[in-house]
């Protein structure tokens, strides 16, 4: 699923193979470019990026000024807004750079307003709907008596936030993931990509989960995998004791998430063996301890501010 992107992201190493990497835009894009490097041990020597003043000092990000420091012949500049991204080539140009990528248009060709990220590019490549996002309001619930006011609004995230995540862990063929509120069925596409090949989701939004169902039968068939999405209320639904990990993006709170939580504690005494817990952008930290078998293990950082933590709980 992946092929045609790691075929680009190949081709845009070895391009800047040798040589000190700038990095231009420190956007959704360029914080993807960034931890993707960083993934690989690729120093990114500089992030320039104007429009964040109040960054320049806390993250390292500087204005276009700092290309008076760097040699044009042993600097590769990557380019990561696609508006302007003609302008900021001609000023590369001044300052005497020309090894200059305009990384949206190496990866997405006519399409250069898309963000670079691992959802998007599914969207892009295989015709999907992944990204956009949906509100409580706008919900058309597939089950009576949800608790619609403990829901909140759905949004995938970022893949490379997961994808950061999920390299914490080793997957095998014994593993299977199930996801509270999984939406368009977006985590899928990160945990096949780390090895989990076995998967089930929740979802209430009857909308989203006829595109989790479209999507996940889209994966299933390029990955040979197995993931299946319910549609119905996640504090209602038992059917979990296949599952050895949970994942939750900040689905809902209240007393749904305590049931929930309640509800993977009850599985774990019906069927004991290790279960982890992946919350992402965690709100209800206490009510996941609240009985004390759940144990808090560490927490994962990320560039993004929605996505600005993923909690790791373990109960075994």
């Amino acid at each position: 699923m992946f092929h045609n992107f790691n075929e680009k992201m190949s081709k845009l190493c070895h391009a800047v193979n040798g040589k000190k990497v700038i990095l231009w835009g420190w956007g959704m894009s360029g914080k993807f470019i960034y931890l993707y490097f960083k993934g690989l041990n690729r120093k990114i020597e500089c992030v320039i990026d104007d429009g964040f003043k109040t960054e320049l000092d806390i993250l390292g990000v500087k204005s276009h000024h700092a290309l008076e420091y760097y040699d044009p012949e042993t600097t590769v500049i990557l380019v990561t807004p696609y508006k302007g991204a003609d302008d900021i080539k001609i000023l590369c140009r001044e300052y005497g750079f020309y090894d200059v990528i305009l990384i949206r248009r190496l990866f997405y060709e006519n399409e250069p307003f898309r963000e670079l990220d691992y959802y998007p590019w599914i969207e892009y490549e295989y015709g999907l709907n992944l990204v956009q996002g949906r509100t409580i309001e706008e919900a058309e619930p597939g089950a009576e008596g949800c608790k619609t006011e403990e829901f909140h609004d759905y949004w995938p995230g970022k893949g490379i936030v997961l994808e950061s995540v999920l390299s914490n862990f080793m997957f095998d063929e014994k593993d299977a993931v199930f996801d509270f509120g999984c939406g368009k069925g977006a985590s899928f596409f990160m945990f096949a990509k780390a090895g989990v090949l076995r998967g089930g989701g929740i979802e209430f939004d009857r909308n989203l989960y006829d595109l989790a169902v479209e999507n996940t039968d889209k994966l299933n068939r390029v990955m040979g995998s197995r993931f299946s999405v319910s549609c119905g209320d996640a504090a209602t639904y038992t059917d979990i004791d296949e599952y050895n990990y949970f994942y939750m993006f900040d689905p809902f709170d209240g007393e749904c998430f305590a049931t929930v939580i309640g509800n993977i504690e009850d599985s774990y005494r019906r069927r004991l063996r290790k279960i982890v817990l992946i919350y992402m952008a965690p709100t209800c930290h206490k009510q996941v301890l609240e009985h004390g078998m759940f144990k808090f293990s560490y927490q994962v950082k990320s560039l993004f501010t929605v996505t600005k933590t993923a909690n790791i709980y373990v109960l075994e």
